[in-house]
């Protein structure tokens, strides 16, 4: 937040993605009936820390493959890395979603949603 607060006067004037898209995008929820100036700012800022991430993430498999272009399966192994943070990409990228029910909890690792076997101590 702080980098997004202490933003120069350049880069509030021209951000890296164009306020009038995010303004856009924004009311294209109907229910949105004003946005404050400082919010497509924001959004713009929080738009390039996502691709930033996504990007440093992706990288090192294109270095893997001896690459030193990015390609959409770089980015779709970055993003399957960590399921529960980038799921809602997995159709833009082919990831197909592990199970039917994508409301469903288990992920197989003895979470929530797992059927664990308990002893509860008694006697049969």
């Amino acid at each position: 937040m702080q980098q997004i607060m202490g933003a120069t006067e350049a880069e509030v004037r021209k951000p890296a993605i164009p306020l009038a898209r995010i303004k856009k995008i924004m009311r294209a929820d109907a229910d949105v009936k004003m946005i404050s100036a400082e919010v497509p700012l924001i959004f713009s800022k929080a738009c390039e820390f996502f691709v930033q991430e996504l990007t440093i993430k992706s990288w090192p498999r294109a270095e893997y493959h001896g690459r030193r272009t990015l390609r959409k399966e770089d980015i779709a192994e970055a993003l399957g890395s960590e399921p529960m943070c980038y799921e809602f990409l997995f159709d833009s990228v082919g990831i197909p979603r592990e199970g039917g029910d994508e409301n469903e909890m288990n992920d197989g690792d003895g979470g929530l949603g797992d059927e664990m076997d308990v002893d509860d101590g008694a006697a049969n």
